[in-house]
């Protein structure tokens, strides 16, 4: 077997976590890797912005990714300094389960980026910005906003949750559209089929398309992005001891 891990350089639970992962491969003659998108299984070790680096590093490789959290609220960074040893044990044995999750993808002109949560399209200035809308080849309507969100069922609890948006079980195949405080109060989420195709035409003013957050290109006025489906899927693996409904009651301090 080989590891690999990613983690945030600047959390010092981080950097504990991975002494203990590499102790592990150590004594079981696993070989251990840092920053490299590949092996048998990677380990992001951080928040979830870290798990979404991850994520975009491995990009189609199809490499299984755990997720710990070293740092606050994490959703995809859901195996706590706690649960660690424990996790390496079931890894070991093979007691885990792999779950598949849809991505995103944003074309613009030449370029192209694909993401796990949410590919964003946001106002460049303090100014809102106007894009006319098409679905499937169909006019949909015209927004000024501070933006528009598109996210997968594993982003509507990030971004899109925040803006409004409904919490989708990440297993479900969807794309969501969210507005980011639009200049009127008809404009509200919108849930579309996975192979949906969006065409976000910029009208009124300079746009930035941000992929999880992470990377950003600028857009003119007249410019023209493309929203459909990614053309693979992440792997994440699960060990299986926590239901979408207690993370949700954890995370969302709910009852």
């Amino acid at each position: 077997m080989k590891i690999s891990v990613y983690y945030n350089e600047t959390k010092d639970k981080a950097h504990c976590i991975v002494n203990k992962i590499k102790q592990w491969c150590n004594e079981n003659n696993i070989e251990y890797k840092e920053f490299l998108p590949e092996g048998d299984i990677i380990f992001a070790i951080g928040g979830d912005g870290t798990f979404l680096r991850t994520a975009m590093e491995i990009k189609d490789r199809n490499i299984p990714i755990v997720g710990i959290n070293a740092g606050g609220l994490g959703y995809l960074t859901e195996i706590t300094i706690d649960e660690v040893d424990k996790t390496l044990q079931k890894i070991k044995e093979g007691d885990f389960k792999i779950e598949e999750r849809m991505t995103v993808k944003a074309v613009l002109g030449n370029k192209e980026f694909t993401a796990l949560n949410e590919i964003a399209i946001t106002s460049k200035s303090i100014r809102m910005v106007t894009i006319s809308l098409t679905i499937d080849g169909e006019y949909l309507t015209d927004v000024s906003c501070d933006g528009l969100i598109f996210s997968t069922p594993t982003g509507s609890t990030a971004y899109s949750l925040a803006c409004g948006g409904p919490i989708l079980k990440p297993n479900m195949n969807s794309i969501i559209l969210t507005p980011i405080s639009p200049h009127t109060l008809s404009f509200r989420p919108l849930v579309l089929s996975e192979d949906s195709k969006i065409e976000a035409k910029i009208i009124k003013n300079e746009a930035l398309v941000v992929a999880d957050g992470q990377y950003f290109e600028e857009i003119n006025t007249n410019g023209k992005v493309c929203i459909t489906r990614g053309d693979y899927n992440v792997k994440i693996l699960k060990m299986g001891n926590k239901s979408y409904s207690q993370i949700l009651r954890n995370k969302l301090n709910w009852g």
